[in-house]
């Protein structure tokens, strides 16, 4: 099978970022120089934002170079040698000169920068400086420095959540920072509208995906760019080979980039992240530690190296509340971990939860837990918990469809709970304005109500929904809604709620409806 690329055409979100560019640009001709620090994690969009300034930029106005630093084979000063090379290519190089100490090829460097500002702006951009040299990184604040007064503005990349305190860069980079000519762009996960337009965008030219894997590649990209598009093409591969879902499984890129991250790692901080990813994405220190039998104190230091790391973070407003930066990482740790080492854990920390006394403040990591267990029938009311706090208190719609779905499947095809979760469920999306989900979900609903003998509910699930399709436009659909349930109640002596429906049927025909008890059948929905 090809694997073709999925791709966003267009440059969604960074406008602030690239108008702080421009405006240094426009500086710069005036004289006032110096750099900008565009620093983020791989993937978050960094290249992709240069790309843009690029493209902005006028030849005969700004003359442009840039280099990238190399992780392994490079020479201390070879992104500026290079640079050099492509500004002036009929000029003897300086740098690595052996006719010259360092010295004198520091001061041939300042000159013909310089020189090259004294003819046109010139910008400089050097990206990925996390793979530099302390060298090349102390003669860049150096040369920042210098520009402040010169047509001249260096741009430079980083991951910067691979500078910890204990990397060899560390200081240099520090120094470089309190430059007062460098001013700093921190890129932060595309969110919101920015995110929906990023993935409409990119799946504009294929088929559309599954509502429930888009919700979940939301989820676990974080809104970085890069981990989104690689989701996308394996969601898209997926569905090209006959299945539905990707569901768990990475593309081996992202494991790639996730792994190189957690290769820094000691035992101990990958052993205190194998617990963590047991609970989910989202945990707590202490309770971590009290059902896993550690003390915190002895991993007082795992936890700060591993926040320095941007592996996980603190939730705000919780003195003990951790999650993993992103889904995907969680995912990684958590499939090197076989199931029958999971299960018994996720089953111990489920019961340890349990038996607290404010074991009710825990919903989500309760009904994740005995679910993860194999234990469906406990995990079930824990769902149902899970989705009422998401909807109520976070209004975190998706999440708390998600909840409902999920305790439907934990009740089961014969608990007369199934279709009143499912029917929350559909509630939730008439809320986010996703009809159709809503109505597949809703139809669900009103069966296993059905099935289950409890008409008031089936019927107070139909009404809600007729005034949400008539409230979308469609008052056909809401009309065939109504005398369908009409039908339905035609079975029954429910005068009360024949009377309900004939009242929501009234609103929707704008008049009352003829027949009171209509002898004809329809089909339900």
């Amino acid at each position: 099978m090809v694997s073709e690329r999925v791709v966003c055409p267009s440059f969604v979100g960074r406008i602030p970022e690239l108008d702080h560019l421009l405006a240094r640009r426009r500086l710069a001709a005036d004289g006032f120089g110096g750099g900008v620090f565009v620093s983020g994690e791989a993937g978050i969009g960094k290249s992709r934002l240069l790309r843009e300034f690029r493209a902005r930029m006028t030849p005969a106005w700004t003359q442009l170079a840039g280099a990238a630093c190399r992780e392994f084979a490079q020479r201390p000063l070879e992104p500026l040698a290079t640079i050099l090379a492509r500004l002036e290519p009929n000029e003897r190089n300086p740098v690595g000169s052996k006719a010259l100490s360092k010295s004198e090829q520091f001061d041939a460097i300042v000159a013909t920068m310089a020189r090259l500002a004294q003819r046109r702006v010139t910008a400089v951009l050097i990206e990925d400086l996390h793979w530099a040299d302390i060298e090349l990184v102390a003669t860049l604040a150096e040369l920042v420095q210098r520009s402040a007064t010169q047509r001249m503005l260096f741009v430079i990349t980083c991951r910067d959540n691979e500078i910890s305190a204990s990397h060899p860069l560390y200081v240099a980079i520090g120094k470089l920072l309190r430059e007062p000519a460098l001013s700093r762009l921190a890129l932060e996960p595309l969110v919101g509208n920015e995110l929906e337009r990023f993935l409409s965008a990119a799946l504009a030219q294929r088929a559309p995906l599954l509502p429930q894997t888009l919700v979940d590649i939301r989820r676990r990209c974080g809104g970085n760019p890069l981990f989104a598009e690689e989701l996308l093409r394996h969601a898209v591969d997926h569905r090209r080979t006959g299945g539905t879902a990707a569901g768990r499984s990475l593309p081996h890129s992202l494991q790639a980039v996730v792994r190189e991250r957690l290769n820094r790692c000691s035992p101990e901080e990958r052993t205190f992240l194998g617990a963590a990813a047991i609970f989910g994405r989202r945990f707590r220190i202490d309770v971590l530690a009290e059902t896993l039998g550690f003390s915190l104190d002895e991993h007082a230091e795992a936890l700060r190296r591993l926040r320095g790391l941007q592996l996980i973070e603190r939730i705000e407003g919780s003195a003990f509340g951790y999650a993993f930066r992103h889904a995907l990482t969680r995912d990684v740790v958590y499939a090197e971990m076989p199931p029958t080492q999971t299960r018994p854990l996720h089953l111990r920390i489920a019961e340890a939860i349990e038996r607290r006394a404010d074991a009710q403040a825990y919903p989500e990591d309760l009904a994740h837990n005995f679910w993860e267990a194999g234990e469906l029938a406990r995990s079930a009311p824990y769902c149902e918990r899970a989705g009422d706090a998401a909807r109520d208190e976070v209004h975190a719609y998706e999440d708390a469809v998600g909840w409902f779905e999920r305790a439907a499947l934990a009740f089961g095809d014969e608990s007369p709970d199934r279709g009143r979760v499912l029917a929350k469920a559909s509630e939730v999306l008439i809320r986010c304005d996703e009809l159709e989900r809503a109505l597949d979900l809703h139809q669900r609903a009103f069966e296993a109500l059905r099935r289950a003998g409890d008409r008031e509910g089936a019927v107070n699930a139909r009404i809600i929904t007729m005034g949400a399709v008539a409230n979308g436009g469609r008052v056909d659909d809401a009309i065939a809604l109504g005398e369908s349930t009409l039908a339905f109640l035609a079975s029954g002596p429910d005068d009360e709620l024949h009377i309900r429906v004939l009242v929501r049927s009234a609103g929707v025909h704008g008049t009352w409806p003829h027949r009171r008890r209509p002898t004809h059948a329809r089909a339900s929905r």
